[in-house]
């Protein structure tokens, strides 16, 4: 009786799953002429699968080319831009620590990714505070996007800020 339910146990938990079929020992990775490929030791897999664009083996992972594609580039450092209070009730400060005069441009996103306040700030010194009103919107989970631009360079980052109230 208790080796039925035990059975019937581990048949649901089975069918619960939602693990990967595979269980590697381990892996990696390498960077080859522009293509990343990827490698797992330990897997037990079955034979390879052949078809005139693709062969898929076990323990080798199908490699992919990095097109260019996204934002490349030196990004904020934690200690450049202060962003707070974080969760936010009606004004979001931003606290920058440049040393230089430069733009800090601020794009607040939704998060269906809609755009809701963007704004230029010319900072004189680098490191004047500038405040966000958070007042009109709902609460929720927003991202803030942050240019910093210096003597023709820029710097990225990305904020997600907490409406509450």
């Amino acid at each position: 009786m208790i080796c039925t339910g035990l059975c019937c146990l581990a048949l649901q938990a089975r069918a619960q799953s939602i693990g990967p079929a595979e269980l590697n020992a381990s892996g990696g990775g390498r960077q080859i002429t522009g293509n990343s490929y990827e490698y797992a030791i330990g897997g037990i897999g079955s034979n390879s699968f052949v078809s005139p664009t693709l062969v898929v083996t076990p323990g080798v992972l199908q490699p992919f080319h990095d097109d260019g594609v996204g934002v490349h580039g030196q990004g904020l450092d934690a200690n450049d831009l202060l962003v707070f209070p974080n969760p936010a009730t009606t004004i979001l400060l931003l606290q920058p620590r440049f040393n230089k005069a430069g733009k800090l441009s601020c794009v607040l996103y939704d998060a269906l990714g809609r755009q809701l306040f963007s704004r230029e700030f010319a900072l004189q010194a680098g490191n004047e505070r500038q405040e966000i009103s958070m007042a009109a919107y709902a609460q929720g989970q927003y991202h803030l996007s942050i240019t910093w631009k210096q003597q023709g360079a820029s710097r990225n980052g990305t904020f997600k800020i907490q409406k509450i109230q």
